[in-house]
């Protein structure tokens, strides 16, 4: 959480906590602010000199926190692919 609010403060935001009491549970809400400039306008690309979607893909995911890496593989599952551990991988 720590590092969390230096991140938010780093980038002129704010990290809020509040609980209705114990075994309440806990929201954090973290706000950042909008980057100046609007949004950029898209590219137009032909169809045909656009790059094929990445799906389906078999992904090894190494990282020495297994929260983190068991985090990564459900995102690249949820879009399509499929995600193994290194560490099993390699057995």
């Amino acid at each position: 959480l720590s590092l969390v609010r230096s991140l938010a403060g780093m980038h002129g935001g704010s990290v809020e906590v509040s609980s209705p009491g114990p075994w309440q549970g806990t929201t954090f809400t973290l706000r950042l602010p909008l980057a100046d400039g609007g949004r950029p306008e898209a590219a137009h690309v032909p169809e045909e000199e656009r790059a094929p979607a990445a799906g389906g893909l078999r992904i090894v995911v190494a990282d020495d926190n297994v929260d983190a890496a068991n985090i990564l593989s459900a995102l690249l599952e949820a879009a399509g692919h499929t995600a193994e551990d290194a560490l099993q991988v390699s057995r």
